[in-house]
């Protein structure tokens, strides 16, 4: 690079650009989905691929660990690399496909949280202790073993984005698609949150994000987005109000992303 050149890689739509108008870098196999906010100095949660407590399904990972694809067998069970104590959080989901097996036109369990690796290995997340997560079949949640509905389930429409939002502080978790919280809930202002067990009460004193297909007979695939580098092409952009992260829709006003930089300061 010549000392008068600078390519910042700001531009997700032209990652080469010279932000000095000299010549920009061609780019090769590169997506604006490709632009990751991840540094050195900032570190945000990936898919931790060895964290596979079912050994039955060997689920694959792509995209930096953000690219999740299940097997028909078992339950794909998965944590995210960062699992914080205290502090708001969110991330977000997006449902690329399934393969129902003819059981059913909806997703199973898309996104979660978990406190505990008791029994995740003979049943679905959200079956165990300390385990929340949204279900799309039935539109509600799993919580230790209770299914619980609120009437209205994601479709399985590729492209629908699911939200997470999980307050640490009041030990709430909240549920989304496409922007609108379900069960008339907002995370902001704490409405009609799942009640979870204190993070001090779990096995593992925190709580890590929790990947799983929840079914032993469909697969499925999901991208998924820390904030760091989205495994599915962001259309708005949006930061938490530290700066930091790129999502779909807004993490709601106190809820950041999951990086290094916003768990030493909250979590």
């Amino acid at each position: 690079m010549f000392p008068f050149e600078k390519h910042d890689f700001k531009d997700s739509a032209n990652l080469g650009n010279d932000a000095n108008g000299g010549t920009d870098f061609s780019e090769t196999n590169i997506a604006a989905a490709d632009q990751a906010t991840d540094t050195p100095t900032n570190n945000f949660c990936i898919i931790n691929p060895i964290s596979n407590f079912d050994s039955s399904n060997k689920s694959t990972l792509s995209e930096g660990n953000l690219y999740y694809a299940s097997v028909q067998s078992g339950y794909g069970v998965l944590y995210g690399s960062m699992g914080p104590s205290s502090g708001k959080w969110y991330f977000e989901a997006q449902y690329v496909s399934g393969n129902m097996h003819g059981n059913s036109s909806n997703v199973g369990l898309i996104i979660g949280i978990m406190g505990s690796t008791y029994n995740v290995a003979s049943s679905g997340p959200g079956d165990s202790d300390f385990a929340h997560g949204y279900v799309g079949y039935g539109g509600g949640y799993a919580n230790a073993g209770t299914n619980t509905s609120w009437g209205s389930g994601d479709s399985g429409t590729a492209g629908d984005i699911a939200m997470c939002a999980f307050d640490l502080d009041n030990n709430k978790i909240y549920w989304g698609f496409n922007g609108t919280w379900d069960n008339s809930s907002n995370p902001a202002s704490g409405t009609n949150g799942v009640t979870i067990a204190a993070p001090s009460a779990t096995d593992l004193g925190a709580y890590y994000p929790i990947i799983s297909d929840r079914s032993s007979i469909r697969s499925y695939v999901y991208a998924y987005n820390f904030g760091g580098c989205p495994a599915f092409s962001i259309s708005s952009g949006n930061a938490d109000a530290n700066g930091y992260g790129n999502f779909e829709y807004a993490p709601p006003s106190g809820f950041y992303s999951l990086c290094t930089k916003n768990l030493a300061e909250y979590g």
